[in-house]
């Protein structure tokens, strides 16, 4: 269409998708917004060639990050088990950035780890771990 940008245009053709919000209820949208594009254009965070590339990074699912409280008795075992590779099948990887390094991050959304039935393992330990205050 006349007078609509490149990035306008490719919002124009996505699909209705069946999400889940944070309390696992399902809904369908799609994953645009005039007034969200319209407000990150405006912060000028990017030049108008990488900006296709930083909406679609929006509309991607969050990683799944979790930290080791270090202070817990069981900490010492939680980081030398995460740093020979457990989780590693998993898409885990450790973030270097962030203080302390305690922090790991999975390639996948925590609705992966919950639903997908190679992964339901990895959420339950990781969910053992956050009811015993690990």
């Amino acid at each position: 269409k006349a007078g609509i940008s490149t990035p306008m245009r490719m919002l124009a053709v996505l699909p209705v998708e069946r999400l889940k919000n944070s309390k696992g209820e399902y809904f369908e949208m799609k994953k645009e917004s005039k007034y969200f594009e319209e407000f990150y254009r405006s912060q000028k965070i990017c030049s108008e060639k990488e900006f296709p590339d930083f909406i679609a990074a929006c509309r991607e699912g969050l990683p799944s990050v979790f930290r080791v409280v270090l202070c817990r008795p069981e900490a010492n075992l939680i980081m030398q088990k995460l740093r020979k590779g457990f989780f590693s099948d998993a898409g885990l990887s450790f973030v270097s950035w962030y203080p302390d390094k305690n922090t790991w991050k999975f390639d996948k959304t925590r609705w992966d780890l919950v639903e997908n039935p190679n992964l339901k393992k990895y959420h339950r330990i990781l969910d053992n771990w956050r009811n015993t205050g690990n």
